[in-house]
């Protein structure tokens, strides 16, 4: 698939109104998991977002969390500063109050 028919297959999925957006959400990343394209460049909030050079940042970080943090600890990084969190309790994902 070359990048004509991903876009023209997103601008349907994006403005196809009888969807919820998690649903969009899915179909879009299903598409990109088909399209097989590593180093797509997509726009997102006006910067464009480079997908295979964010993965390999991101890999060291996981690798580190690893290999010296137990499983419940998250990572904020911002371009100012990082933050090590580690989370005490949760009640898992609810979904239920977003409006779409």
């Amino acid at each position: 698939m070359n990048r004509e028919e991903l876009n023209q297959k997103l601008s349907v999925i994006i403005s196809n109104e009888t969807i919820s957006g998690n649903e969009k959400h899915n179909q879009i990343t299903e598409l990109f998991e088909k399209s097989h394209m590593e180093n797509v460049r997509m726009q997102v909030h006006g910067m464009q977002l480079n997908e295979g050079k964010f993965e390999e940042l991101a890999r060291p970080m996981i690798k580190y969390l690893c290999e010296n943090h137990h499983p419940h600890v998250t990572v904020i990084i911002t371009p100012t500063g990082a933050e090590l969190l580690s989370g005490l309790k949760t009640i898992g994902y609810i979904d239920d109050y977003i409006l779409d």
